[in-house]
């Protein structure tokens, strides 16, 4: 199983200073999107859990792009 979040706003409600951002960035995390079935994916209200045996990698982006902190390097 594993840990992420079903929509941006749910990710940005738990991780909502810029700066964390920025910081996770420079530890070397992404940002992962997947494609999964609905019926693997438990949402809660500040996270989901998926099973990852079930889910087709989508895209991988920079926090920073993804953000558009790219100013904030």
């Amino acid at each position: 199983m594993r840990f992420g979040f079903c929509s941006v706003e749910q990710l940005r409600s738990w991780i909502y200073k810029d700066e964390w951002l920025v910081k996770l960035h420079n530890c070397g995390l992404k940002i992962s999107e997947y494609k999964l079935y609905s019926e693997h994916v438990y949402e809660g209200n500040t996270q989901a859990i998926f099973d990852s045996r079930q889910v087709l990698h989508k895209q991988q982006f920079s926090i920073l792009e993804y953000f558009n902190l790219s100013a904030q390097i």
